[in-house]
């Protein structure tokens, strides 16, 4: 067959055109820019940025609806169309985040309720780029923890356990009761 050759008379699977160290046959991802980090196929790899490793994330609050927000962010690949982002801790039966149609390098994961200590330490994020027809393999993976539950919630003037914001008497000590028949917690009257 007739293959075409450059001027030092390489065919593509002989040279390497973008310089990324994967040959022009197989590169899945051509004119990847000078000095980005590529998979054996040849597609820029994303370069995650936060949350850095070993970072702490917040966490929510047992008692009252503290929104938990975590935010991730990478670097753009170019070409990408789109991006995959995992987030999964090892004690979960499945990822907590599992996007594949994610526009840009960032994404923010809101969230209501608390994280329980079983899943404070051991958090994983990893990301991918859908360039062209190919998806690029996923970045390394990074950990991070969570605060434990309550770290950051509201002040608790009387000391007995619930946030002077849901506490119907902050400055009374009135822990809540756990009613034995509906299994709900009350707070009595002080």
């Amino acid at each position: 067959t007739d293959r075409p050759v450059n001027t030092s008379g390489c065919g593509p699977s002989e040279r390497d055109t973008d310089g990324d160290g994967v040959n022009d046959e197989p590169d899945d991802c051509e004119n990847t820019p000078l000095g980005h980090p590529v998979d054996g196929a040849g597609c820029p790899i994303p370069q995650l940025l936060s949350p850095a490793v070993g970072a702490v994330l917040d966490n929510g609050c047992i008692l009252f609806d503290d929104e938990i927000v975590w935010d991730f962010d990478w670097a753009d690949v170019p070409g990408a169309g789109r991006y995959h982002l995992i987030v999964s801790h090892p004690n979960d039966i499945g990822p907590l985040v599992s996007h594949d149609n994610l526009g840009e390098s960032a994404f923010r994961f809101p969230s209501g309720g608390y994280i329980p200590d079983d899943f404070q330490f051991g958090w994983m994020w990893k990301v991918r780029a859908h360039i062209g027809t190919v998806w690029s393999e996923f970045s390394p993976t990074r950990s991070f923890d969570l605060e434990p539950p309550d770290f950051d919630c509201m002040i608790d003037t009387d000391g007995d356990g619930l946030p002077d914001s849901h506490d119907n008497c902050p400055t009374v000590s009135n822990p809540l009761i756990l009613d034995p028949d509906t299994k709900q917690y009350y707070q009595a009257d002080a």
